[in-house]
């Protein structure tokens, strides 16, 4: 999924859409994220400066998943969704 500088979704790829609408129990919100991943995105853009910044962790749904965020030169934050749901589980 793609955040812009403020935090709001610009672009989900479809299993993206699936899982938010899923956590939305509908459709998904355009600007509509997981608490823990709003809140990483918040402190991504005021620490700016760290590089490589760390992944977040949080679950949406019944699942659990680390965001590893991909600054782009406009601000804008391609965030890397890994399902780890099975690996915590174990």
């Amino acid at each position: 999924m793609v955040l812009d500088a403020k935090g709001t979704v610009v672009d989900l790829n479809p299993p993206a859409r699936m899982m938010l609408a899923d956590h939305h129990d509908g459709a998904a919100p355009r600007g509509a994220v997981p608490a823990w991943l709003a809140e990483a995105h918040r402190r991504l853009a005021d620490e700016a400066d760290v590089t490589p910044a760390p992944p977040a962790a949080g679950e949406i749904g019944d699942r659990f998943f680390e965001a590893h965020p991909g600054p782009l030169s406009d601000g804008q934050v391609v965030w890397w969704l890994v399902d780890g749901t099975g690996s915590r589980r174990a």
